[in-house]
């Protein structure tokens, strides 16, 4: 990349570790006449430069709209209920998480946010039960229910039950 003055020239570069690059740069000054800049990125900023189609079919979401690259971690497989997909599913071009999942956090944060925890006791019309699971995208708890040996499972919406203390 020149700068806008032409009197720089940056190189970017990926590496495991830290690399000595010394020589290379007195090589590149002698035959560009420039001052040389070398940069170290990472394995998502080459991905952005790059460009690619991601899973979905689409351009990369850090190549178009994402301006910022987030920390994507294993707690938001968590919240938005990825665990029963495998990790080549949802890693993105560059072989990390997909940024997708760090962009949907907050959709999925606030509809977390109107169903009761998991855990907690409630009663429904069909006796008292325990909360033992979250469909987010439905917007329903599943309810375990007392004294019920087999099947004794039910799904609900928050409105359609009453949390026990």
């Amino acid at each position: 990349y020149y700068s806008f003055d032409d009197r720089r020239l940056t190189f970017t570069f990926i590496a495991d570790g830290r690399v000595d690059f010394r020589d290379l740069v007195k090589d590149l000054t002698k035959d560009f006449h420039k001052l040389i800049r070398l940069q170290q990125i990472g394995i998502r900023d080459e991905a952005r430069l790059m460009g690619d189609v991601g899973p979905c079919g689409k351009t990369l979401c850090c190549a178009t709209h994402l301006n910022k690259l987030e920390s994507v971690t294993s707690e938001l497989i968590d919240l938005q209920q990825l665990n029963h997909r495998g990790s080549e599913r949802l890693s993105g071009m560059c072989g990390r998480l997909c940024c997708c999942l760090a962009y949907e956090k907050e959709g999925y944060s606030c509809m977390l946010k109107k169903l009761p925890e998991i855990g907690v006791k409630v009663k429904t019309k069909d006796g008292l039960g325990k909360v033992i699971r979250h469909h987010l995208l439905k917007e329903t708890v599943v309810v375990s229910l007392e004294g019920k040996k087999k099947d004794g499972m039910i799904e609900v919406k928050p409105s359609d039950l009453k949390i026990i203390n």
